[in-house]
């Protein structure tokens, strides 16, 4: 039985519920997750419990709620409660949780080559959630990722089209759209570029085969306006002049076989063809998730606005992913 070098006190009903939990989990048993989680309720502070839970729920596919478990007894082994290598030992599997959620993420929308990572790490991620929204997929990415793949019709229209993703966060969406063939400038706030860039980097290959491109620059969507003398995107509060982007926009990552290249760089991996480089012929904007409460709606349908009609010789359009977090006479949340 692993204790990871924890010798704390501990509920004795906790030991017998983590013991059976190891044994029916080498027997592929379902009731191995009842038992860790009651090992886990008795004594929340023991590692040893922690990792057995994220055990069972790595054997039996529940990989959101193994990386959870594995970031708390790690958490507990830097509070003192464990030992360097137990710590290590947490680390490397959280790691392979990391790799399965994202090839299975990857499945699930439909292009096995995509690869998305998520900050699952805590040195990667200190502070959990409070990193930012931009470190983890969220449900409306993965829905617009898979839409834009099984749509034969948008499969079609993207091609050689030029694309910006407002919000990008971790990038799945117009990672997506470039893995189908379409110039993409992924965009989003500047603490969100580096995970973004790296995302765009490791998808350098599948976009380049597939004659895409995929571009990193920062953009705040809130400052977009129709004809603001000329502005750049640089500069807090200075208003951005849709018409210019996405040729405005800097490049950030370094250059990965014209993924998340220099600035202004209009050559798309594989020799597909070239973004726009002053802005013209943007066909589509992609969204998921721009609106996390009602006071953000108006910003957002003020951003799409300017874009759309800046562009309009191109026949633009915009396509969104968006759930309501509003829960109104007890109605349930949609996508």
């Amino acid at each position: 039985m692993h204790a990871h070098g924890q010798n704390a006190k501990v509920h004795g009903s906790a030991f017998l519920h983590e013991a059976l939990a190891q044994l029916l989990n080498e027997l592929s048993h379902g009731d191995a997750l009842q038992h860790a989680a009651r090992a886990v309720e008795l004594a929340p502070q023991w590692i040893a419990a922690r990792a057995t839970l994220a055990h069972a729920s790595r054997n039996f596919g529940h990989l959101n709620q193994a990386a959870e478990q594995l970031r708390h007894a790690l958490a507990l082994t830097r509070g003192g409660g464990g030992d360097e290598e137990a710590a290590e030992e947490l680390l490397v599997e959280l790691r392979e949780v990391a790799a399965l959620k994202e090839a299975a993420l990857a499945r699930d929308v439909g292009l096995p080559a995509l690869r998305v990572a998520q900050q699952l790490l805590p040195e990667v991620a200190p502070g959990g959630d409070g990193a930012g929204p931009g470190i983890k997929v969220w449900e409306c990415g993965s829905v617009l990722a898979a839409l834009l793949v099984s749509s034969p019709e948008l499969r079609g229209l993207l091609r050689g089209v030029t694309v910006l993703e407002l919000g990008s966060g971790t990038g799945i969406s117009g990672l997506a759209a470039a893995h189908l063939g379409a110039h993409v400038w992924l965009t989003d706030l500047p603490d969100a570029l580096p995970h973004l860039a790296a995302n765009a980097r490791s998808n350098a290959d599948g976009v380049a085969a597939a004659g895409g491109a995929a571009h990193v620059g920062a953009l705040d969507w809130c400052r977009l306006v129709k004809g603001a003398g000329g502005a750049g995107a640089g500069g807090r509060g200075v208003s951005i002049d849709a018409s210019r982007v996405p040729g405005c926009l800097e490049g950030v990552g370094g250059d990965a076989g014209g993924v998340g290249a220099g600035a202004a760089d209009t050559t798309a991996a594989g020799g597909g063809g070239a973004t726009s480089s002053d802005g013209g012929g943007l066909q589509l904007v992609l969204g998921a998730d721009l609106v996390y409460s009602a006071r953000q709606a108006r910003p957002v349908a003020r951003a799409l606005a300017a874009l759309l009609s800046a562009h309009r010789a191109s026949c633009p359009f915009a396509l969104l992913a968006h759930k309501s977090r509003l829960r109104l006479r007890g109605a349930h949340e949609q996508t």
